[in-house]
């Protein structure tokens, strides 16, 4: 098969015969379809008629994180180290699905944390094109390693690039910076494509968008068809010897961009930014033996002649300037001459006397016409004189434009007058010759730019993924990001931040799982106690962000991070309220489904126990606990607030940390360390008002709430974590 057809496209999420059809026709054939979802072509793909933007967006993003690819046979340039991520589309015969992929982000929370990170990460792009690109970076599963891993390569390269060789990089940034995809104007030109092959006719359809496009019948010649004013004509059949004006004669299988020339210097015109910003990239020097810039040097490797070419699209031909110039003033310099001329013979004629003897009186009364001869033999020298002086100025003023003067241009008769109508002709010649050197011009860019055209459009490609990684390297330099290391299992973060606060937040160092620097952190359950507003749902939020961060192979927020491969992130919201009997069912189906199902996973969950009734919660949370600590593939790390009835619940060794607050300050705001303790029941919100209110109260109110807290202190100590572990061990 060397091309998709419907049935291939429809197994794309929401893509029916009709839209694929659509896209088809828009695009070109089914090769570019495949190509724009491959590449992000976003806004080529929104100028299908019924795909919105975001749609298209969605599109290519779950073409790029669904495992679709092509087979090896049909991978045309992959580059890893080099700078290049995609592979490019030849055929789409390969083009299959792996087995068993499923989404990564597991949940509508780790999509939202998804969205947020990328939404801040397309903020720092230089070009639309670009902002397009990182927003369809998508995680890696576990089935992905070695594309995460040449992606983590990339990035690396880019880093480094940015921090060794700083004034490339500012060089690159500003040149990147006019970077867009390259696209086709809409236009239609006047021009008509003819050919006499059915073969050369179906090769010539797509040029159907731009122009007239015709393939003549058995009983018309190339004669019947000079009723046009511009005609290419394509293969065999056309005229031979002296081709028509304006015609152009090319062969069957010549280049799309020659046969429509117009349509190719409108295409450079189009683009012209983006070229010209090509061509100052190629421009700049890079060094040797980094892999980013040697990217970048391959990608505009093919481009020697894209500087020169650019510099002649504002050609209007060798001599257009002066035949335009020519015909613009023609008829006011043709009318100043004429009038010099004859105020020159009047000047010279204003002493002028005709001496007449008497028997030249006699002559003329016997002949009328000779008086008249006698005042032009007179005055003849004068007015040729003259003539002779306004054809020489006449001429060099045509001369620029390379116009000969035609004979007889001025009458001798008094007074000297232009013949109107051989300037006309001049005027005619004049605009024949324009057309002529437009028309040569057109085909000589046209030829220049032809085979630029690929060239350009996968350099831009190119320089769009290099600028993605740049902009990556250049948005973790500025949040203080490191690669992360890729582990067998867990999450460990040294001074980690989170991204989304809007303020620079403490750093938090915590782990859990194999990833964890300290043996005893390396429990794969952990509950994570503590006060309202300590910090424990921004832990998770920030655990889950590193952990897509580092599965797009993109550096995290900390000075240092272990994170596991797992195949799903699963992040669980706080519930807004207890659920009916019907939600709470399907919740917990969910919950059990991936507790219970083979596969490496992060589970993230905040208050689980909002669910349902405390005390239903405590048995039920306790049984799936259970189940996380059993399952050989699982991570977990909820927030909860009832980590003591959990722990008598489940009769088993549960690993409780704690944010504790020291106190509230006078605004009632926390004081707080971010990081866990770890083995540790933290306290309260409650708690510590009432303790704020023990301090400050007198009286009976004071020993009232004295009495309050003890109890909070004797359930701490009956339900501290070392207490309960020593229990459940008795």
């Amino acid at each position: 098969m060397s091309k998709v057809d419907g049935m291939l496209l429809t197994d794309l999420p929401g893509v029916g015969s009709s839209l694929a059809e659509r896209m088809i026709t828009c695009l070109g054939q089914a090769e570019d379809v495949w190509d724009a979802l491959r590449v992000g072509d976003i806004e080529r793909l929104a100028e299908v008629d019924g795909l919105s933007g975001n749609r298209a967006l969605s599109l290519c993003r779950d073409f790029a994180s669904s495992g679709w690819q092509l087979s090896s046979k049909d991978a045309t340039g992959v580059r890893g180290e080099s700078g290049i991520e995609s592979v490019a589309c030849g055929s789409t015969e390969g083009i299959g699905k792996k087995e068993g992929v499923g989404p990564f982000l597991a949940t509508s929370e780790a999509e939202k944390i998804h969205h947020k990170l990328i939404e801040e990460l397309a903020k720092n792009a230089r070009s639309k094109a670009t902002s397009n690109r990182l927003k369809l970076l998508m995680p890696y599963s576990l089935s992905r390693v070695a594309e995460l891993n040449s992606r983590r390569v990339l990035i690396a390269n880019a880093m480094e690039l940015t921090s060794s060789h700083g004034e490339t990089a500012t060089e690159l940034r500003e040149s990147l910076g006019g970077i867009s995809r390259l696209s086709w104007p809409q236009m239609r030109c006047e021009r008509v494509v003819v050919c006499a092959d059915d073969k050369v006719a179906e090769r010539l359809s797509p040029l159907k968008k731009w122009c007239r496009v015709l393939r003549i019948s058995s009983s018309e010649t190339w004669k019947d068809y000079t009723v046009f004013s511009e005609v290419t004509w394509v293969g065999e059949g056309g005229p031979k010897g002296k081709t028509p004006d304006n015609w152009n004669i090319v062969a069957a299988n010549a280049p799309l961009g020659l046969v429509l020339p117009e349509r190719t210097i409108a295409w450079a015109k189009h683009n012209l930014k983006a070229l010209q910003s090509l061509s100052s990239i190629r421009s700049i020097v890079l060094p040797k033996n980094v892999p980013t810039a040697e990217a970048i040097t391959e990608a505009v490797i093919d481009l020697k002649t894209l500087a020169s070419v650019l510099g002649e699209l504002g050609d209007k031909g060798e001599n257009s300037e002066a035949l335009q110039m020519v015909k613009d003033e023609l008829w006011k310099v043709a009318k100043q001459i004429e009038s010099e001329v004859q105020t020159t013979v009047s000047e010279e004629m204003a002493g002028a006397q005709l001496s007449l003897q008497g028997s030249d009186m006699l002559d003329m009364l016997a002949d009328a016409n000779l008086l008249q001869r006698r005042i032009a033999s007179a005055t003849e020298e004068v007015i040729d004189s003259a003539i002779t002086e306004a054809n020489n100025d006449l001429s060099t003023f045509l001369g620029q434009a390379g116009i000969n003067l035609p004979r007889g241009i001025f009458s001798s008769a008094w007074p000297p007058k232009l013949d109107r109508s051989a300037l006309e002709k001049v005027e005619i010649e004049i605009d024949e010759r324009l057309e002529l050197d437009r028309t040569q011009t057109t085909l000589r860019l046209a030829r220049n730019l032809t085979p630029l055209i690929s060239a350009c459009d996968s350099a831009i490609r190119s320089l769009i993924e290099v600028d993605a990684w740049l902009t990556i390297a250049d948005w973790a330099q500025k949040e203080e990001c490191i690669m992360p290391k890729m582990v067998k299992s867990g999450v460990w973060v040294d001074k980690g931040r989170h991204l989304l606060l809007g303020f620079n937040p403490d750093p938090v160092t915590y782990g859990i799982g194999e990833a964890a620097k300290l043996k005893g952190d390396r429990q794969s359950v952990a509950l994570l106690t503590g006060a309202n507003s300590g910090g424990k749902t921004t832990l998770l939020e920030m655990l889950a962000q590193i952990t897509i961060l580092a599965h797009m192979g993109l550096p995290v927020p900390a000075k240092a991070a272990c994170v596991g491969h797992i195949e799903k992130l699963h992040i669980i919201a706080k519930a807004s309220g207890t659920q009916s009997a019907g939600a709470l069912e399907q919740t917990l189906r969910k919950l059990a489904e991936v507790l219970t199902t083979p596969g490496k996973r992060l589970v993230l969950a905040d208050e689980l126990e909002a669910i349902t009734e405390p005390g239903a919660a405590a048995r039920i949370l306790a049984g799936m606990f259970g189940a996380a600590i059993d399952h050989p593939d699982i991570c977990m790390l909820t927030v909860t607030h009832l980590a003591p009835q959990l722990l008598k619940a489940s009769g088993r060794k549960l690993r409780i940390d704690g944010i504790e607050a020291r106190g509230l300050d006078e605004n009632l705001d926390l004081i707080v360390d971010r990081t866990p303790r770890r083995n540790h029941l933290a306290r309260s919100t409650p708690e510590l008002i009432v303790r704020r209110l023990v301090q400050q109260c007198e009286g009976d109110a004071q020993s009232l709430f004295a009495d309050i807290l003890a109890g909070f202190s004797d359930e701490a100590d009956s339900n501290s974590p070392t207490t309960s572990l020593a229990s459940v061990t008795a």
